[in-house]
Formats: structure tokens, sequence, C-alpha cells
């Protein structure tokens, strides 16, 4: 009779243990340290960066492109530490409704894979990417509450 329990818990113990969720960077780091780089430093950069899962904030939109056909718009933005081009192609529900009421000037708050880094010079291309929610244009200068910047957010 215990030995019937313990198998299933000691089969989900170990594929916890094994199954491991995929680490989300600091995009708006990677970006001050790419402007940063001299060329070796740019390409190691690059290589180490390309397909990883990336979060940004404070990203200004200057344009809005229409996406492909019955697909959400491509917005490009400027990541305000680096002054780089973030170029996001968003997709999925969250980012439809943000992308409802997203307009040019606005900043947003966004993550995704990366695709291209550097490639035109000083480029960021996210795809896909998740815009999470409409964002301030700075950071606050003291302590930031998930509520201030995410209106669905539990208070």
């Amino acid at each position: 009779m215990k030995s019937g329990f313990m198998l299933p818990f000691l089969f989900c113990a170990l594929f916890a243990v094994s199954a491991r969720a995929e680490a989300v960077r600091n995009g708006n780091e990677l970006a001050l340290s790419f402007s940063r780089a001299d060329a070796p430093g740019k390409a190691a950069l690059q290589k180490e960066s390309e397909g990883r899962l990336f979060t940004f904030r404070f990203l200004k939109i200057i344009r809005i492109d229409p996406g492909p056909t019955g697909g959400l718009p491509v917005y490009t933005t400027i990541e305000p530490s680096s002054d780089l081009t973030v170029i996001l192609h968003p997709q999925g529900g969250v980012s439809r409704q943000v992308a409802a009421t997203a307009a040019t000037n606005d900043c947003l708050a966004a993550n995704g894979r990366l695709a291209r880094l550097g490639t035109p010079s000083g480029t960021l291309v996210i795809e896909p990417a998740v815009l999470r929610s409409k964002d301030r244009a700075a950071p606050k200068g003291e302590k930031e509450l998930l509520p201030e910047i995410d209106s669905t957010a539990v208070k």
C-alpha cells in the first residue's frame, strides 16, 4: 500500500528536478553592453545571446508598420539607455490587447526571443515577441510596484 503512494510521488519529484525553464535575461542590459562593446566584444555578445529569451522595458515606439496579412503590426522602438533600435514582431492574445491601444511615442514592456543582434548596425530584432503592457519612459526613482506597471496585476 505504501509503495503505491511513493512511486507517483517519486516520479513527480524527479520530473520537477529535471524540468527547467529557460532563463529570461535583461534586454536593456544587453543593449547597453552591445552599444559599449568593441568589435570582438560585439561578436561575442551576438554569438552568446541570439536565440535566447530577453525582457525589455521602457521601449519608446518610433514607428508602427503593418505586419503580415492578418497579423499584428511590427513595432520599431528605441531602447533608452543605449539608443539602439529594437524591432518587435509581436504574437499572441496578450500582444493583441496591448497593440490595440499602442501608438507612436508610447512606451512598451516586452518579452521575446532575440532573432538578430546588430544587423543592420545597432538593431535588435525580437521575434516572436509578447507585448506585456504599456510602460513608463524611464525607471522610477524609488521602489516600483507591479500594479504601477501593469493595471491587470493583483493589488
